[in-house]
């Protein structure tokens, strides 16, 4: 915009003083004012780069969840490490934790608490700290008095090719559900009970009586076979059908041995509470390595 303003300047002068008629002198008037206000806009332009606007487009977000409402109270989990727990035939491995977090209105914030849950099965250990703008809380799990269950899994034979094992009661991250090739992307339910079972039969597990366990995925049709193991060890299931992108079978209770298969990781809540915001924190997890 100033390099506008010193152009018209220049035609407008550049017949020189002597020349200049009624007319110029009022083209003349017209230009100056034309650069007076092109060098003013141009001037608003400069103003934005200032110390203070520096400043401010430097200034960090605030801490919390991004997209919080401002003065909501957004307690966020930066990491856990290890994200993982070393689990074989339903036995966890003991072992220490660190979780960092960062929590905004951290003056709202009066105490805080890590609950360690395994989803079916129950909290496995409560730990509470003091909150800050950010910090990290190191923490213990004993997962030794747990049963998880055995580890089932699933594999898909097409003609495109070997999907990947899929264990039952795992989340398949998001940036893998849409690569290339077959792929199972679910497996339902994530989790087995016998609660139902055994209170439909007075504590006993019937000899013929399983779960219904469907498996949807990616190129999954019916010219793909489906594989199935406990433990590492083939099973089948029974009355195996094909469905629409996966199958649906039945998974023996006996195949299992007669045991509850967990949701095959750990829920890490990070809770916080204080006047007028009561109890709220989001959820991390720790996966299991099987």
């Amino acid at each position: 915009m100033r390099w506008c303003a010193t152009s018209h300047t220049v035609v407008l002068w550049s017949r020189g003083a002597a020349d200049i008629s009624a007319d110029m002198r009022s083209r003349l008037l017209i230009g100056l004012t034309m650069a007076a206000l092109a060098g003013a806009a141009c001037g608003s332009d400069d103003a934005v780069d200032t110390p203070a606007a520096a400043a401010a487009a430097a200034e960090p977000p605030p801490r919390g969840e991004p997209n919080a409402i401002p003065g909501e109270v957004r307690p966020r989990i930066v990491a856990i490490s290890p994200d993982t727990m070393s689990v074989n035939d339903g036995a966890g491995t003991p072992g220490s934790y660190s979780l960092e977090y960062v929590i905004n209105e951290i003056e709202k914030v009066e105490s805080g608490m890590l609950q360690v849950t395994a989803p079916g099965i129950g909290v496995l250990a409560k730990i509470p700290f003091t909150p800050s703008a950010q910090g990290s809380v190191t923490f213990d799990v004993d997962p030794s008095r747990v049963d998880f269950g055995p580890t089932v899994a699933f594999r898909a034979r097409c003609p495109e090719g070997e999907t990947e094992w899929y264990t039952l009661g795992t989340r398949l991250p998001d940036e893998e559900r849409s690569l290339p090739g077959p792929r199972i992307t679910t497996v339902a339910p994530d989790r087995i009970s016998l609660t139902r079972a055994l209170m439909r039969n007075e504590g006993e597990v019937p000899a013929g009586a399983g779960v219904s366990v469907t498996i949807f995925g990616n190129q999954l049709s019916s010219d793909c076979s489906l594989d199935a193991t406990v433990n590492g060890r083939s099973i089948e299931l029974n009355n195996l059908l094909p469905q629409r992108n996966g199958f649906r079978g039945l998974l023996m209770y006996r195949d299992i041995s007669n045991r509850e298969v967990s949701a095959r990781f750990l829920e890490v809540h990070l809770v916080v509470e204080g006047p007028g915001i009561g109890r709220r924190g989001p959820i991390g997890y720790i996966w299991f390595v099987e």
